[in-house]
Formats: C-alpha cells, sequence, structure tokens
C-alpha cells in the first residue's frame, strides 16, 4: 500500500529515496507527500494501461498525484505523450516536477490545483 511519510520517515525518505523499478530509478520527496512502499503502485499501472486505447501520442491527467509514480510511469512508458499531474499539496507538485527533471522525463508538467476550489472552474 502507499503509506503518508510521517515526520520519523520525512527525512529517511528526502535522504535515501524510494527506489522504484517499474522506472529503474529513485523518487526523493520534498515534504510530506505519499510515497510508494510496495509494487502495488506498478499493478494500477497496469490495469489503467490495459484499459486505455494504445495510441502512439495522447495527453493523460493525473488527478491527486501525490509523488508522481503514476505519471512517471506513463511518461516512461509512453515518451510521445504529455503527463499534466495536479495536487493541492505544494510538496507534491514539487516531488514531482523536481524528480520528473531528475529522471529526464520533460513530458510531465506538475501544478498546484484543487479540485474543491469551485472559482478555479
Amino acid at each position: 500500500m502507499l503509506e503518508l511519510a510521517g515526520e520519523k520517515t520525512e527525512k529517511e525518505y528526502m535522504k535515501k529515496g524510494v527506489k522504484v523499478e517499474g522506472i529503474n530509478g529513485t523518487i526523493y520527496p520534498m515534504g510530506v507527500v505519499w510515497m510508494p512502499t510496495s509494487e502495488r503502485y506498478f499493478q494500477d499501472y497496469l490495469k489503467i494501461l490495459n484499459q486505455m486505447e494504445r495510441k502512439d501520442r495522447g495527453n493523460m491527467l493525473d488527478l491527486g498525484c501525490g509523488s508522481g509514480i503514476l505519471s512517471f510511469l506513463f511518461a516512461k512508458h509512453n515518451k510521445k505523450w504529455a503527463i499534466s499531474a495536479l495536487d493541492n499539496n505544494p510538496a507534491a507538485i514539487s516531488t514531482t516536477n523536481i524528480n520528473a527533471s531528475k529522471l529526464n522525463l520533460s513530458n510531465i508538467h506538475a501544478f498546484e490545483f484543487d479540485l474543491l476550489e469551485e472559482d478555479k472552474f
């Protein structure tokens, strides 16, 4: 399952990162965000991928991106896709953007957005 990085683990995650086999890389959080702590994220990715119509190019919206793990998986395996990752947590946005850069995934852009704020629609 995914687990919230609490005070005890936040510094450890920031220092050591979390190795993500599906992308052959490590994610480093910037603040308290949901971090992948098992292979479940990869199973979720495969379920979503199998339900999608496979196209060479496309757009994907990751609502509540957290650490950005699903965005990273889609971006790595679908390099011509444009991935927009949204979250209301500024730490999640920083984590996603910084790690996308470290992983050389130029097709991901993360934005702070709160779906509960009606004036943004």
